[in-house]
């Protein structure tokens, strides 16, 4: 994907169509796709005059905002290395990132000054900001000599399976086709207005002329900030949002006046058949799906939820995981079942095992051994990508969820469990926000957090035992709160509840 070719388009066809928005009432601010090609191109050419070579690394620590799209977009189309860190993640783990991977110069304003003093590994290289990028340098008229479509360009790091930072590089071909997968499947189309509150959906955004305009909220917090995010929705004529559960259940448990949403995208955590419903009956005329993806694989499947049945509905409550729809076109998706190494290409119905896929979106590599080896399966000529996440087709070809691999258990039947079989199933009584199941003390335990306001009762505890199948669980534990992941507020971080 050439992304300076792309805005140079967007800028010649529609030049004061906003791009980003950011903010609202009198601290709005709107960036046209002319003032974005203006502004990049100047980015290009600053970066250029500082003798970076194709191939270089930027590290970025500026917050989600305008600035920090000019300057990534800048990066790109000058041919270098972008690299984000989670700012979920801990300081330590930035500080192993920057010994591990030194960049060349890191891009940022505001506390950004100030890096060098908390990251002492950052030092005596250069650090840029919008102003340095874009205030003196001119507009080339030719734009610079295109990348090879093969080279890294977005570089993201996550906790790895080893302890040690695990780096996902995205070329521009990975990126090219991750955006044409995610265009069919969320539906993107030129001149949408699109409530921005997954940073990486931008650059899709970008890439199909919508416009983003960028949640004013907390990016680590999603359940927070949704008060003035459906203000600057209303405000700015949004039809369309892509949020996780927290974001959304935040919005359905408020008083807050809903924007007019025509599509509706939720996903990043297992997505309750509940809260799709919920939305569904806030958002009649919209269009509800819930998708299934992860950073190494965004999309994996995506699921309308006019296409849910009772019956799905039934299963579902009754233990047999969370359905999570057909597999997205250009996409192989297969499972490892239990006890075996090789994914089951015939995808025989029912057999439930580990999800694997493979495909043009699908990160083949991180450049790492030790993660290519614990991740990766090549079968033929072809590279398929463990999940880690458990699951099973059924007899119509769709995706069904179990659970993380890791967190699955034998009870006290010893009979082996996955924790959406009991979660999905408990988590639908009325009183329950949210439970989780582990081996705890060695016994198989089922941990629950109630809403708020409700106190554990008898009838509770009943309704949670009928839910519960026999022998699966040694006791039931209420607990004020079940920890989730810091990026989604919504996965159970089920190594910290064990420790809890």
């Amino acid at each position: 994907m050439n992304i300076g070719r792309l805005i140079r388009e967007h800028a010649t066809l529609f030049p004061d169509r906003p791009a980003l928005i950011e903010g609202s009432g009198r601290q709005r601010k709107v960036l046209t796709f002319a003032d974005m090609d203006q502004q990049t191109a100047q980015g290009s050419s600053f970066l250029h005059s500082k003798k970076h070579e194709h191939g270089e690394c930027i590290l970025f620590m500026q917050p989600v905002s305008i600035k920090l799209y000019v300057g990534l977009l800048s990066v790109m189309r000058a041919g270098l290395n972008a690299a984000f860190i989670d700012p979920s993640q801990s300081r330590a783990f930035l500080n192993s990132v920057i010994k591990m991977y030194p960049p060349h110069a890191f891009y940022g304003d505001g506390k950004a000054r100030f890096a060098r003093l908390v990251y002492p590994a950052l030092g005596r290289i250069p650090r840029y900001d919008h102003r340095a990028l874009t205030k003196s340098v001119s507009v080339p008229s030719k734009e610079p000599k295109t990348p090879p479509i093969d080279n890294a360009s977005l570089i993201t790091f996550t906790s790895g399976s080893t302890g040690q930072p695990k780096r996902i590089i995205r070329t521009h071909q990975f990126l090219g086709a991750q955006h044409r997968a995610l265009e069919k499947a969320i539906d993107l189309e030129g001149g949408e207005i699109d409530l921005i509150t997954l940073p990486m959906f931008v650059l899709a955004n970008i890439a199909s002329g919508l416009t983003s305009v960028l949640a004013d909220m907390d990016f680590a917090r999603p359940g927070m900030g949704v008060l003035a995010s459906c203000t600057q929705a209303q405000e700015s004529g949004a039809t369309r949002v892509a949020a996780s559960p927290a974001f959304f259940e935040s919005m359905l448990g408020s008083d807050t006046a809903f924007p007019k949403l025509e599509k509706i995208y939720t996903g990043g955590a297992p997505v309750s058949p509940q809260l799709l419903e919920s939305l569904g009956q806030a958002f009649p005329e919209a269009k509800v799906s819930a998708v299934y993806g992860s950073s190494e694989a965004e999309p994996i499947a995506v699921l309308d939820s006019r296409e849910i049945s009772k019956e799905d509905i039934k299963k579902m409550k009754e233990g047999s995981g969370l359905l999570a729809g057909i597999p997205v076109p250009g996409i192989s998706c297969s499972i490892i079942p239990e006890n075996e190494k090789l994914p089951d290409l015939d995808k025989e119905p029912m057999k439930s095992g580990e999800i694997c896929v493979s495909g043009n979106h699908v990160l083949d590599t991180y450049h790492d051994d030790a993660e290519d080896h614990q991740h990766k399966i090549q079968v033929k000529d072809k590279i398929w990508h463990r999940t880690g996440d458990a699951g099973y087709f059924d007899r119509y070809g769709r995706l069904w969820l179990l659970g993380r691999c890791g967190a699955a258990f034998t009870d006290t039947g010893g009979k082996l469990r996955y924790p959406l079989e009991i979660e999905i199933p408990v988590n639908a009584i009325p009183s329950v926000h949210r439970s989780a199941v582990i081996i705890y003390h060695d016994r198989p335990t089922l941990f629950v957090e109630l809403e708020k306001g409700i106190k554990t009762s008898n009838e509770i505890s009943e309704s949670i035992l009928g839910c519960v199948p026999e022998k699966a669980v040694s006791e039931i534990r209420f607990i004020d709160k079940i920890p989730v992941d810091r990026r989604h507020n919504a996965k159970i971080n089920y190594q910290a509840l064990q420790e809890s």
